[in-house]
């Protein structure tokens, strides 16, 4: 009977062991099933982070060609702006010029007007002194007799 005493209790330990080796399983299954899920959600969350980077990557990308874009545009705008200031100067020399230019046309001018007046005072004693001189070829010699 110790014999079967034995048996039947090697049997239940090892019905016991099936039993705590079936629940080890189980627990062992379903932490290797919420890994999984955990994974898999850690896989969904990087998916989506990776879209957000790329979506970022492509703002950045279209932000750097718009910068680049912008830089030519005020590269352009400063050789334009550089070449304005040469050509500026260049009119405010040439407005010097015709402004010296000018104030001698008017210093002439002025000289003109007076050598005109005095030309003018000329021809009008010219004028009277030949009215006189023509008076008196006019009137009758009377070789100081009246």
């Amino acid at each position: 009977m110790d014999f079967e005493k034995t048996l039947g209790s090697l049997l239940e330990n090892h019905r016991r062991a099936m039993e705590r080796m079936d629940r080890a399983d189980r627990r062992a299954e379903e932490q290797a099933n919420r890994a999984d899920e955990r994974a898999n959600r850690a896989d969904e969350r990087a998916d989506r982070a990776d879209k957000r980077m790329d979506r970022f990557d492509k703002q950045l990308n279209a932000t750097a060609n718009l910068v680049r874009a912008g830089m030519k545009i005020v590269t352009g705008i400063v050789k334009t702006q550089k070449q304005t200031r040469y050509e500026l100067a260049e009119i405010v020399k040439t407005q010097k010029q015709t402004q010296h230019d000018l104030a001698e046309i008017v210093k002439t001018q002025k000289e003109t007007q007076y050598e005109l007046k005095a030309l003018t005072d000329a021809q009008l004693r010219f004028e009277d002194q030949l009215k006189r001189f023509a008076e008196m070829l006019i009137r009758k010699n009377t070789n100081g007799r009246r």
